[in-house]
This record gives C-alpha cells, sequence and structure tokens, in this order.
C-alpha cells in the first residue's frame, strides 16, 4: 500500500484528494482480493478514516465502506441476532453521516441496508417473532 494510505490507515495524516484515495483503496481491495491475502478489517479501518474526514463523502465511498464492513464481519457465521445488531449499528453510523445530505442521498445510501434489514426481517419471521418486533420498531425509526 502505498503512503497516503497508510498513512490514513495508522491516523498519521489526511490526504487532500479523496477520489484519488478512493481508486486506490478499491484497486488495492480487487488486487489483494484475487490474491486471497487481505484483511478487510484494515480496508474498512482505512474507509472509515475517509469519511469521518471527509463532510460530504460521496455515495461511492458509503457504498464500498458498506460492502467492506458487512463482508469483514463474516456474515455466514454470525447468528441473526448478531446480524441484526451489526445492521442496526452499520444503519445508525450511515444514517449520522449523510443527516446534512439531500434526501435523494440519504435514500440511496441508506437503502442497501434497510434491504439486509428487511430480508432479516423474513428470515426472523418464521425462526424468532421477537426478533422480527425489534426489526419493525428500528425500520419504523428510520
Amino acid at each position: 500500500m502505498d503512503a497516503p494510505a497508510m498513512l490514513l490507515m495508522n491516523g498519521q495524516s489526511q490526504p487532500q484528494n479523496y477520489d484519488d484515495l478512493l481508486k486506490y483503496l478499491i484497486r488495492y481491495f480487487l488486487g489483494e482480493y484475487s490474491n486471497n491475502i487481505f484483511r478487510l478489517s484494515d480496508l474498512a479501518s482505512a474507509f472509515h478514516k475517509v469519511i469521518l474526514a471527509s463532510k460530504d463523502p460521496s455515495i461511492e465511498i458509503m457504498w464500498f465502506y458498506s460492502a467492506i464492513r458487512f463482508h469483514a464481519c463474516n456474515p455466514n457465521i454470525l447468528s441473526y441476532q448478531s446480524k441484526l445488531m451489526f445492521t442496526i449499528k452499520l444503519l445508525k453510523f450511515l444514517n449520522k453521516c449523510v443527516c446534512s445530505s439531500s434526501v435523494v442521498k440519504k435514500v440511496v445510501v441508506i437503502a442497501p441496508v434497510l434491504y439486509l434489514l428487511y430480508n432479516l426481517h423474513f428470515d426472523f419471521s418464521t425462526r424468532d417473532p421477537s426478533l422480527r418486533k425489534e426489526i419493525e420498531i428500528v425500520i419504523e425509526k428510520k
């Protein structure tokens, strides 16, 4: 990884050009992914810092961050309750990041996470009605 991205990941510096950093991090991710030698948690941390440092992070950064966070948590081995807690935490973070953005951007950024909640809702319908009710409460609040 080059110096700006490493500095960002180590919290030492904030880059001036987020588009270049985004492009680099995505290329890095794809390259490492094809070699099976990457750690998603490091990449998620870098994107988290980019989002927090930006006054208005782009939709692409928010989507990519969401995807990385989701896959870094290993959703295939999580319990349903853990998936729900992770999804709620991600939804709250994204909602906080786009609170001053346009309505369209809010919907575009949060829609994939709401889709995940919607799918969890149907999974819980047959497994645990109390968890289904909890998801309904979260969806109604957003």
